[in-house]
C-alpha cells in the first residue's frame, strides 16, 4: 500500500496518467483520501492526549485527596459534594471515555465524553474564575487553561454532534465507493 506522501505526491504532480489515475478527478478523489486520513490521524492524536490528560488527572486528584487542595483558588470548587474526589471520577471517566473511543468508534461514546469534558473544564474554570475576582493573590491562568481545554472539547463536540453518524472515514480509490463519511456499524449501500 502506498504512504500518505506517496499518494499526495501523485495526486498533485503533474505528471503522465498512470493506469490507476487516468483523469483530474480521479486525482481530486485521492487528494481528499490523503486529506482524510490526514485529519483523521490528527483527530485521533488530540482524541490520545485529551484522554491521556484526564486520566491522569483524575487518577492524580483522586489520590491526592484534599490535602493537596487547601489553595484558597479551589474555595469555589471544593463546595461541590465529595470534591475534590467526585472532580476526579468525572474527568477520569470522560478520558477512559475518550480513550475507548479511539478503539470501539462510537457517536455516542465520543459525545459523552466531550460533553463531561466541555462542561468539567467550564465549571472548572468559572470556580477558579471566581476565585481570582474575589482573592487578588489567586491568578487568572488557571481559569484560562482550563477554559482552553474546555475550548477544545466544545470544538470536538461540535464537530461529532455535526456529522452525527460520521465516525471514520471509508478509505478506498475506487469509483464505485463513497468517500462520505460513515458510521463503520453502519453497513455499506
Amino acid at each position: 500500500m502506498n504512504s500518505i506522501k506517496q499518494l499526495a505526491q501523485r495526486a498533485f504532480c503533474d505528471s503522465e496518467p498512470t493506469s490507476d489515475l487516468e483523469t483530474s478527478h480521479d486525482k481530486l478523489v485521492e487528494a481528499r483520501h490523503v486529506y482524510q486520513a490526514e485529519g483523521l490521524s490528527l483527530l485521533n492524536f488530540v482524541t490520545f492526549g485529551l484522554g491521556l490528560w484526564a486520566v491522569l488527572f483524575g487518577l492524580s486528584t483522586f489520590l491526592g485527596h484534599k490535602t493537596r487542595w487547601q489553595s484558597p483558588a479551589y474555595h469555589t470548587a471544593l463546595l461541590l459534594p465529595g470534591a475534590p474526589e467526585s472532580w476526579a471520577t468525572i474527568i477520569a471517566v470522560c478520558g477512559i471515555l475518550l480513550l475507548v473511543s479511539l478503539k470501539v468508534p462510537r457517536v455516542w461514546i465520543i459525545n459523552l465524553a466531550n460533553f463531561l469534558g466541555f462542561w468539567w473544564c467550564f465549571m472548572f474554570a468559572v470556580a477558579l474564575l471566581k476565585e481570582s475576582f474575589v482573592n487578588e493573590g489567586i491568578s487568572f491562568t488557571d481559569a484560562i487553561t482550563y477554559g482552553l481545554i474546555g475550548f477544545v472539547f466544545a470544538g470536538r463536540t461540535m464537530f461529532f454532534w455535526r456529522t452525527r453518524k460520521s465516525v471514520r472515514p471509508v478509505f478506498t480509490l475506487e469509483k464505485t465507493k463513497s468517500t462520505a463519511l460513515i458510521d463503520p456499524a453502519t453497513p455499506e449501500v
